[in-house]
């Protein structure tokens, strides 16, 4: 069984950046925005984009589980710090962070 090594920290942050990018680009113009404006506007190249993530499929479906984690980490912090009345009214008015 092959290993898996930990990503280098650069290319972990470029993979941070791509996601936000295309978190961002996808909300703005939907499932077809470029993927070369988005690696553009994460600040790294198109082949860079295309090694972690190596289909649109997959970037959609990594942008897509991006914010069901974000989704589901802000209902654990309000599920902690409300009752739960509160917490759902509450999770209807404040944003996702990201």
């Amino acid at each position: 069984m092959a290993q898996v090594r930990p990503m280098r920290a650069d290319a972990r942050r470029n993979h941070e950046r791509l996601l936000k990018v295309a978190v961002e680009a996808f909300a703005e113009h939907g499932e077809g925005a470029s993927l070369d404006d988005i690696a553009k506007r994460a600040g790294v190249g198109s082949g860079t984009l295309y090694r972690h993530f190596p289909t649109r499929q997959a970037l959609l479906e990594a942008a897509y589980l991006d914010r069901v984690e974000a989704i589901a980490s802000r209902a654990d912090e309000l599920a902690a710090d409300l009752p739960p009345g509160e917490a759902l009214g509450s999770g209807c008015t404040n944003s996702v962070p990201g």
